[in-house]
């Protein structure tokens, strides 16, 4: 499915499937930081382009701080709320959008955002545990 992002794109974060060359060339053309876990046997590349630059640093990075710390510095635990917010629209809403034209579709994924906003906005069940 085609999405339009009309808003800036300031960081792309994904897990380390999306340590490869061509995800940061993705990102950099976005003029976005791109934000992926360097994966255990990852290595540093000549540094002939921006995104071979920042892959390089994500490595260093992780090399000398670790995992966990560079996870916090970048704030990569935020990619979970995103994936925890999409999981729930899903769930409510289904895998796919019902129309088959993309203007409609578009129209649709907005709906199910705003109801998901609504929902949100109304607040969290509160839960008692039985004594």
């Amino acid at each position: 499915m085609l999405v339009c992002v009309t808003s800036v794109i300031r960081k792309i974060s994904a897990d380390g499937a999306y340590d490869m060359h061509r995800c940061y060339e993705a990102a950099v053309k976005q003029e976005a930081i791109p934000n992926f876990p360097p994966r255990i046997n990852a290595n540093l590349h000549k540094a002939d382009d921006k995104a071979w630059v920042l892959r390089n640093h994500a490595i260093m990075e992780v090399r000398r701080s670790g995992l966990k710390k560079w996870k916090e510095k970048t704030e990569y635990h935020k990619r979970s709320l995103s994936e925890t917010a999409f999981f729930r629209l899903k769930r409510l809403f289904g895998q796919h959008v019902l129309s088959d034209n993309l203007e409609n579709q578009k129209t649709e994924l907005i709906l199910r955002c705003s109801i998901l906003n609504k929902m949100n906005q109304l607040g969290m069940p509160d839960t008692h545990l039985a004594k």
